[in-house]
């Protein structure tokens, strides 16, 4: 899997932003929550099986 999340900082809050790999751009812009970053991963990881 080749995605990642990075900590990235509003003025008043930090937030997670996926790199984009893994979803081809769709999830790249934006300011995800430590509970919508961790869906992301497994929706990326349970993907394949749901096929």
């Amino acid at each position: 899997m080749n995605e990642s999340l990075s900590v990235e900082a509003a003025d008043d809050a930090l937030f997670l932003k996926a790199l984009g790999m893994a979803s081809y751009g769709s999830m790249e812009d934006r300011k995800l929550s430590q509970e919508a970053a961790a869906e992301y991963y497994w929706s990326l990881f349970i993907e394949p099986l749901q096929r």
